[in-house]
């Protein structure tokens, strides 16, 4: 155990604390860190120690990557960011030298969850283009967006108010073949391999789109349409499936 891990989770604790409060989530995320590090319970009691004297001492590493990663972790451990978190936040970024790019993504990653709640609320309510926007606001959070994508993609949570319910989902689908990562190839090929009927959970645009998002991942040229599908879908119960199958979570 080296001293940047200690450092590392000292500042874990520095920023869980930024609000005087600590919140359950927090403190979880607190105790397993401390378990990955390695950091054993006197060492952890005398960082403690250290930081109930002096709550301002932070020395985050330079790598600005690194830097921002641990803040996003600190402030999304309890799935929402304080004022007094944002604050601190904004100072740090600026301490690291971190680059305009990256001081949007991690305000992007931040708001993700209050995101997907407004897409629920108000997609009935959206035109298509404002639709489009809205989910094109996920790509600018990199692969931290996946999973958040992937959870509207498998929920039966409806969108309030919306006449067809498949329409948010095709949308995902589109997002996560413009991420490329490999975690959503499983959940795209459940949704190609549901069949042709229409229904309450499956639909042609659904299917196509799900399609075209798994050929930009995976480098092969399906077509959104039947044909593109059936590729697919031959695709999975070949090579893809002992490929693709152990990513799904």
């Amino acid at each position: 155990m080296g001293d940047n891990a200690q450092q590392d989770l000292q500042n874990v604790i520095v920023m869980a604390l930024i609000d005087k409060t600590l919140s359950d989530a927090e403190e979880q995320f607190i105790g397993s860190l401390r378990a990955k590090l390695g950091i054993d319970e006197a060492t952890f009691g005398r960082i403690c120690r250290e930081v109930r004297e002096d709550r301002s001492r932070l020395s985050l590493p330079r790598d600005p990557a690194k830097a921002v990663e641990l803040l996003r972790q600190v402030a999304l451990a309890d799935g929402q960011i304080s004022e007094a978190e944002q604050r601190i936040l904004d100072r740090l970024v600026e301490h690291i030298g971190a680059t305009a790019s990256q001081e949007e993504r991690l305000s992007v990653e931040l708001e993700l969850p209050h995101l997907v709640d407004e897409i629920y609320e108000q997609f009935s309510g959206w035109s298509d283009t404002t639709q489009r926007e809205k989910l094109d606001q996920f790509a600018s959070a990199g692969t931290a967006a996946v999973i958040p994508l992937l959870h509207i993609l498998e929920s039966y949570r409806m969108a309030e108010g919306a006449a067809d319910t498949l329409a948010l989902k095709a949308l995902v689908c589109q997002q996560l073949g413009r991420l490329g990562d490999g975690r959503a190839v499983y959940y795209l090929c459940q949704q190609i391999s549901l069949g042709d009927a229409e229904d309450e959970i499956n639909s042609a645009a659904l299917r196509y789109a799900a399609t075209e998002a798994l050929g930009r991942i995976i480098g092969q040229p399906f077509t959104p349409d039947a044909q593109g599908v059936q590729a697919a879908r031959e695709w999975w119960l070949g090579p893809g499936r002992a490929q693709y199958d152990h990513l799904a979570f």
